[in-house]
């Protein structure tokens, strides 16, 4: 997949949670809202995202950005699907959208790391 349609995929990706999430927080503030779960899952979200940080090495000022981002629109959607209002596959389908999209930037950061290793070597013969 060609990075102009990878990045397509991905907005019309983030498009659908958010509006996803915009239906979570309307069946929300529909049922009875308790402040103690939203705070329970916010916290499992925020440490498992944290631990996910720590292990793979990356920067922990990159996690905070990315969670201002998503934890506004992800927490709405496991709170109504872990209280029954939505099905679990969503979650499911969800996560696969964005694994298959994480998966497909590294494919793409390999290869243009790869061009420019061929073309430094280039210049360097030339030379």
């Amino acid at each position: 997949m060609d990075a102009k349609r990878l990045k397509s995929f991905a907005i019309t990706h983030i498009t659908a949670n958010i509006f996803l999430s915009a239906m979570c927080i309307y069946l929300i503030v529909q049922s009875k809202f308790k402040i103690e779960e939203m705070l329970h899952w916010f916290t499992f979200i925020f440490i498992f995202g944290l631990c996910a940080t720590v292990i793979t090495k990356r920067k922990l000022i990159d996690y905070f950005m990315a969670s201002l981002i998503t934890l506004p629109i992800v927490l709405p959607i496991i709170y109504t699907t872990m209280n029954g209002m939505f099905s679990g596959k969503i979650i499911l389908f969800d996560a696969l959208g964005f694994w298959f999209i994480h998966n497909q930037y590294q494919q793409l950061e390999l290869i243009e790391d790869e061009v420019r290793k061929n073309k430094d070597f280039g210049e360097e013969k030339e030379e």
